[in-house]
């Protein structure tokens, strides 16, 4: 039983910080969410403020793997005091994972950066 939930733990925890990351780059940054948050800045300041803010955002998108780990894969006693941890820790280490493609993966395709893949005089829209 113990090796299972380590093995699911394993899995579970990396794709939901996957998960948080993604779903807030995709709340406040995608095209298909522009009329969404044209909506939602129309509908309340605080709207407004949560959709425009990445950080913010990642707490709120975060609390939806933390109810899972903490009430259905890890269901009893620990459930609620596990609760809070996990919704700080999915928001952090998706800012972490953020903060790394954002320093490192997205200036290594992008000609202006020293040691970037693509050359300055070359064109990568053209293909």
């Amino acid at each position: 039983m113990c090796f299972s939930y380590a093995l699911l733990l394993l899995f579970i925890i990396p794709f939901s910080i996957v998960f948080v990351e993604g779903t807030t780059e995709l709340l406040c940054k995608s095209l298909i969410f522009t009329s969404f948050r044209k909506w939602a800045s129309k509908k309340h300041p605080f709207l407004k403020d949560l959709i425009g803010c990445g950080y913010c955002t990642s707490v709120w998108v975060a609390i939806a793997p933390a109810i899972y780990l903490s009430f259905v894969v890890l269901p009893g006693e620990l459930s609620f005091p596990l609760f809070i941890p996990a919704v700080v820790f999915y928001h952090r280490m998706s800012n972490y994972l953020h903060n790394f493609c954002d320093k490192h993966l997205d200036k290594f395709y992008d000609a202006r950066f020293k040691g970037s893949i693509v050359k300055e005089d070359e064109d990568i829209t053209n293909g």
